[in-house]
């Protein structure tokens, strides 16, 4: 019996395709009857922002109005409120947010068979989720870094995406190539299936 667990981590620019990548490979675990956590590292900041500058939560994955500037915030955006409260909360201890994500996934002394974390952006992130694991003593988990990447040029940035490496197969564990064909969306779930079949997923 396979009973190791896995957290696959997907990184990391804007509009590459992550939030596409993490759906397809939640509709193939379900599927196959996977126990499984999705969360992002981003998840707890959105929620505190909400709270605390009024904005709408249930939004805050929507990129038009990540953009907008309420005109309580003006004349940030509310994309820079997150950028702003994110890092002044790293420079406190660069592991909130890391450490926020991992704890979700270790609810109640217990993982999932798979953790899925969608915005994996800084490379803090792999280091504490191998340290938040040794610490708690769990067994038989490994940290799977998968890039979704557009090799097409186009690398939005909001200053926070800038440091991981991009297509580089040293790196990452399973690059996973968005051509933006119209079938794009078909062949990104056939790559994740057959790298979900490699860990017997």
């Amino acid at each position: 019996m396979n009973d190791n667990k896995y957290v696959f981590l997907f990184g990391h620019r804007q509009q590459h395709g992550k939030n596409t990548a993490v759906a397809l490979l939640e509709r193939h675990l379900a599927g196959s009857g996977k126990w499984f956590i999705s969360t992002y590292f981003a998840k707890k900041l959105k929620k505190m922002c909400a709270e605390k500058y009024r904005l709408d939560f249930s939004k805050m994955e929507d990129n038009d109005y990540k953009s907008s500037s309420p005109p309580h915030l003006a004349p940030r955006s509310i994309r820079q409120v997150l950028i702003d409260e994110g890092c002044s909360s790293r420079n406190i201890w660069v592991h909130t947010w890391a450490h926020l994500a991992y704890s979700e996934l270790y609810n109640n002394g217990e993982m999932p068979t798979v953790g899925i974390v969608s915005d994996f952006r800084y490379p803090n992130e792999y280091d504490y989720g191998m340290k938040f694991i040794e610490d708690n003593k769990i067994s038989n988990v490994k940290i799977v870094k998968v890039l979704v990447h557009r090799p097409d040029g186009i690398m939005k940035s909001d200053g926070a995406d800038n440091l991981l490496p991009d297509d580089d197969k040293k790196y990452w564990d399973h690059v996973i190539i968005n051509n933006s064909t119209p079938t794009w969306k078909e062949e990104m779930y056939t790559n994740i299936v057959n790298i979900m079949r490699t860990y017997g997923l």
